[in-house]
């Protein structure tokens, strides 16, 4: 059985998972989190995903995504992976950076769209400003193709709130 659950927003830890860590044969996280105990597996997406399907059928496996499993995380595409190979498995939730984001605001859902540009050559235009709000998950390079394209418009017609970190 694999367990996928999210971390939530903050530090690569386990601290928000309301989870006994110690209940399960094996955690695995991706390289970067802080952790460090006797059943943790710190692996990168290759090899996460080869671990789950090798072992999610013998193992009760806590595979943990950093924020949540549902938006734009590996959660779902392992999930799917599992489900094709016929292993068990459960998602549980955490706060994403949009969720958290849209809380700290008072911003409903349904009054935001979502846009990633992480990797992305170019800006979704259909996306981008669809709706009231706009929730962009960037990189490196997503601020200088943000301004290309907002050189069009009025500064004072925008308002931008960078949330890196979100505060952690």
């Amino acid at each position: 059985m694999v367990t996928i659950i999210g971390n939530g927003v903050g530090d690569y830890d386990f601290s928000r998972i309301e989870l006994d860590l110690s209940s399960f044969d094996k955690v695995v996280c991706y390289k970067d989190f802080k952790e460090d105990r006797e059943n943790v597996l710190k692996l990168d997406y290759k090899e996460t995903k080869k671990y789950l399907l090798d072992n999610g059928k013998d193992l009760n496996i806590l595979y943990v995504v950093t924020g949540s499993p549902l938006f734009f995380s590996a959660g779902t595409l392992i999930g799917k992976a599992l489900e094709k190979e016929n292993i068990p498995y459960k998602i549980i939730d955490n706060q994403s950076s949009k969720s958290y984001i849209l809380s700290h605001f008072g911003i409903s859902e349904s009054n935001c769209g979502v846009l990633s540009l992480h990797g992305r050559e170019r800006v979704d235009l259909c996306e981008l400003l669809a709706k009231e709000y706009t929730f962009v998950l960037c990189d490196e390079k997503s601020i200088g193709k943000l301004r290309e394209v907002f050189c069009y418009l009025e500064p004072k017609d925008l308002r931008v709130y960078l949330g890196y970190k979100l505060g952690f």
